[in-house]
């Protein structure tokens, strides 16, 4: 989960330690999976899950989010 620091002027600070791993985290969930397999990671879902419930932002902020994402462009 996305460690939370607060820091002065109402500012938030978020580890994006999920994109160290971006590329192999996938590949350990895809291993002998069948059918399609996974594009983003477990810790990718999860730090959006914080947004969504953590700061209680709305689907629409979130999508937002994930527009860009590395395999966007």
């Amino acid at each position: 989960m996305a460690r939370l620091q607060r820091v002065p002027g109402g500012r938030v600070l978020f580890d994006l330690g999920f994109a160290k791993g971006w590329n192999d985290e996938p590949k350990t969930m895809n291993g002998d999976k069948r059918g399609r397999p996974y594009e983003f990671p477990d810790s990718y879902i999860e730090f959006l899950s914080f947004f969504r419930v953590g700061l209680n932002a709305p689907y629409r902020v979130i999508e937002g989010m994930t527009f860009r994402t590395p395999q966007n462009g």
